[in-house]
């Protein structure tokens, strides 16, 4: 409560300029909110503490400050101030419906898992809560945040030194609270982002001009804050400010006790007509301790001073009267001097029909109590049962969405996994089996957005400003294919001289790891199903186990999903990391590569299994992928960071590899060769130019790969083999070829001419 008070009193101050935020939270039509909404900051975080800002996701990943994993990214202090906002949010909601979106930041999403372990809740990525993009102050000290925040005071759309506008942040932030509106009602919302972008927000609850942010109160770090929505005028700020009150003027004072009821257990409008007639006044009076003869009943008693001696009625009252005991209840005392006469008939017919009045009253009270008893009986097991059905569709919803969850998650891995090894449903006799696997995983308009990737073969027209994006299925599966064709360098490489020892070690090293953590996994499920009896079969939730921590095999690259890491944003879409390791022929990892995926879905159609990817957004270091590359590449004679041409024009260009540039179709005629490559094969270029590649092939040389090689050119692909040739004197040498497709232009879709790249694998094997 101590959060609120200052900026219940900021919100007063700055009522005048209250403006109309409804637009902004609340759907079209809808008056009020249907959600309660609370703000928390991130902890402190490594940024802060190195005094940097970092408002953009890829450069937590990488830096020192941030966490090699996007996921990491609080101090240590954070988490202790997660762990107090937690048990403060908990104390809040109590057992109300919980949803918590949080930016995808790593700061804040592991803030955000700290909270909802407390509550018990799920953690949806939100990218609409992400920091505000400062510009060219990315990465500089965070001193330069007051010069942002002079320029916000003057104009809410400036975009100065490439900072985002902060009305385009309130816009953003907004727009997740107004979807939240539609789908959920009568939950405690927690929004968990960074500090400009809350500021901003608390402006549309507040009804303040987004320019006056830094006006509202500062949220500080881990800072749990309840944001309402205002109306205009200060009438509407005392009605909603008024339940705080009890903040400065303490608790109010009970309200007054109730009049005392008249004694009775249940009265009903009957009481009231039948004591009219005189039947129920009749009627022995508890607290009475004598009941007066028949015939006084019906007149009025005398007071005790109107029985005292010398009474104006002229009747006097001896001692021993006075103090004579009282007659027991029930029964009616006997006046001084004369003997109690027996009641006659119709004092007795009196009697009987005032019985017979009372027996029917009291039988039409057992009635009503009955009928009240039944019918409340009746609606509560009518709520109950409703209750219990509202819960078992719940469940039922629960359990197709985990469902539904777990078949996506499945498709993205073995998206992930297809794109860097073959899969055993692949028919190698049947070039369009790859397609029909594709179909059942993707959707057919399905867009691959990724970085630039200058390190291997792509369609020059893919390249937009912040990447590349790959469209179709078939422009997938080339991309795959180009992909494959630059790890192949790393995988399919012979092992050097000398190397056995180490090669043993490393696959002792392996097996190992895998041994120990299929032990892990044997132990966890023993425990678990111990728990689960233990518990009367109730299963407890334990960590799924990382395999992406798994060793690859040797030679082969592998790309593996974090399932533990997962997350899912509120229209169901996926928010995961991945990462890629690769294996060489030793068994020895000589790449290893973090990046996240964000994967869309379409519901899949009826008879069709599993939801099928729409887009998928990988995102990764691409210097450092490419220095891993160049490093592993064990190339005596390759240009550190030279860029795979695209283009004739590019492949035509001076360069050490040993370069050979072909027509596009069979026979696939050679029409240029570099010097590099006539120093190799021995032919001259005008020897060359005309012939096949062919002209280099002998009685060693691998006839299968070659056909995979042709077959695989023909169709556009780029593709790569270790194959024995031979020069023009007859001398033998082993190469590693590498064959990607050109264009003439940059607009071009068709490739106009294929280019090998020939490594001679001879000097690496020598050591």
């Amino acid at each position: 409560m101590r959060l609120l008070q200052p900026f219940l009193r900021s919100t007063r101050r700055t009522a005048s300029s209250l403006s109309q935020p409804r637009a902004l939270l609340l759907a079209p039509g809808q008056q009020s909110l249907r959600n309660e909404y609370y703000a928390l900051r991130h902890g402190w975080s490594k940024a802060n503490e190195a005094g940097i800002i970092v408002s953009r996701i890829d450069s937590g990943a990488r830096l020192e400050y941030g966490a090699f994993s996007v996921w990491e990214g609080l101090h240590a202090t954070g988490r202790e101030q997660a762990s107090a906002a937690g048990d403060a949010f908990k104390a809040i909601v109590r057992t109300r419906p919980v949803t918590i979106l949080s930016s995808d930041f790593s700061r804040t999403f592991e803030t955000a898992k700290i909270v909802a372990k407390a509550v018990h809740a799920d953690v949806e990525a939100e990218p609409a809560l992400r920091e505000r993009d400062f510009g060219d102050f990315e990465l500089g000290p965070n001193t330069a945040y007051e010069a942002v925040w002079e320029q916000d005071a003057i104009d809410a759309t400036h975009t100065a030194w490439g900072v985002e506008a902060a009305c385009a942040v309130l816009e953003r932030a907004a727009g997740a609270v107004q979807r939240v509106e539609g789908a959920r009602e009568g939950h405690a919302v927690l929004l968990v982002s960074h500090g400009d972008c809350l500021q901003i927000l608390q402006t549309a609850f507040a009804g303040v001009d987004v320019s006056a942010h830094r006006s509202l109160p500062h949220l500080e770090t881990c800072e749990l804050r309840r944001l309402e929505l205002l109306d205009e005028g200060d009438q509407a700020l005392d009605s909603l400010f008024g339940p705080y009150d009890f903040l400065d003027s303490g608790l109010a004072q009970l309200p007054p006790e109730s009049e005392p009821s008249s004694g009775r257990m249940s009265e009903s409008p009957e009481d009231d007509k039948i004591r009219g007639q005189g039947v129920l006044d009749a009627f022995p009076d508890p607290t009475a301790g004598a009941m007066l003869p028949p015939e006084d009943r019906f007149q009025p008693v005398k007071s005790e001073e109107d029985r005292k001696p010398g009474s104006t009625d002229g009747s006097e009252v001896s001692s021993e009267q006075a103090q004579a005991p009282a007659p027991k209840r029930g029964r009616a005392g006997a006046p001084s001097g004369k003997q109690l006469q027996p009641p006659t008939k119709g004092e007795l017919q009196d009697k009987a029909d005032r019985c017979r009045a009372r027996n029917r009253e009291h039988a039409r009270q057992t009635r009503r109590r009955k009928k009240e008893f039944v019918e409340n009986l009746q609606l509560s097991v009518t709520n109950l049962t409703r209750e219990n059905e509202a819960m078992a569709q719940r469940l039922r919803e629960a359990d197709a969405r985990d469902a539904r969850r777990a078949r996506r998650v499945e498709t993205v891995d073995a998206l992930l996994n297809l794109r860097v090894a073959d899969d055993p449903q692949i028919d190698p006799d049947d070039p369009d089996s790859e397609e029909r696997l594709w179909n059942e995983l993707v959707e057919p308009d399905f867009e691959l957005h990724l970085p630039h990737t200058p390190y291997r073969s792509f369609a020059p027209y893919e390249q937009t400003v912040s990447g590349r994006t790959v469209t179709g299925v078939r422009a997938a599966i080339s991309d795959v294919k180009s992909l494959r064709t630059c790890l192949a360098a790393l995988t399919r490489l012979p092992r050097s001289q000398g190397s056995e020892a180490e090669a043993a070690a490393a696959r002792a090293a392996a097996a190992a790891a895998r041994a120990a953590l299929d032990e892990q996994r044997s132990s966890s499920d023993q425990g678990e199903s111990g728990r689960q009896t233990r518990s009367g079969g109730r299963r407890s939730k334990e960590p799924e186990h990382d395999e992406s921590e798994m060793p690859p095999q040797e030679g082969r690259a592998e790309c593996v999903l974090e399932r533990a890491s997962v997350a899912w944003t509120a229209d169901g879409t996926l928010l995961a990391p991945w990462v890629l390791r690769v294996a060489n022929a030793e068994g020895r990892c000589v790449l290893s590569q973090r990046g996240t995926a964000k994967a869309m879905f379409r519901a899949a159609p009826r008879g069709v299994r599993g939801d099928r990817v729409a887009r998928l957004e990988l995102t990764f270091d691409t210097i450092g992928l490419w220095q891993q590359l160049t490093r592993a590449s064990r190339s005596p004679v390759a240009e550190p960071y030279a860029a795979v041409p695209n283009t004739l024009e590019d492949a035509l260009q001076e360069s050490k590899d040993a370069r050979v540039v072909t027509s596009a179709t069979r026979p696939f005629v050679i029409e240029h060769v570099n010097d590099a490559w006539v120093r190799l094969c021995g032919f001259s270029a005008d020897e060359a130019v005309g012939k096949t590649l062919a002209c280099l092939q002998g009685p060693l040389s691998e006839r299968d790969e070659i056909t995979k090689i042709v077959d695989q050119a023909a169709r556009g692909h780029a593709c790569s083999a270790l194959i024995t040739n031979y020069t023009k004197q007859g001398q033998r040498f082993q190469n590693f070829l590498r064959v990607v497709p050109l264009v003439r232009g940059n607009d071009d879709a068709q490739p106009s001419h294929m280019l090998g790249v020939l490594q001679d694998v001879q000097p690496q094997l020598a050591g």
